[in-house]
């Protein structure tokens, strides 16, 4: 009967931990953990992609970053 009651608590307990992680993921994901980026970076890449706007890409399609890809060879 102990063996029983101990197979219960551990699966109780799995089944805790699984929750705790779901929690966890839920209210710690969306805050920053990087924190603020350097302004000098923020200049940098701002200028670089006022340079040359065709330096940056927005992949909207699942094959367009692969199609770029290939062309890039």
């Amino acid at each position: 009967m102990a063996t029983i009651t101990l197979k219960k608590v551990e699966q109780e307990v799995k089944k805790l931990k699984a929750k705790v992680r779901w929690l966890e993921r839920a209210v710690v994901v969306p805050f920053d953990d990087e924190g603020l980026y350097k302004k000098s970076f923020i200049k940098k890449v701002l200028r670089r992609a006022s340079e040359n706007p065709r330096a940056f890409y927005e992949f909207t399609k699942p094959g367009d970053l692969l199609r770029r890809i290939q062309s890039m060879r």
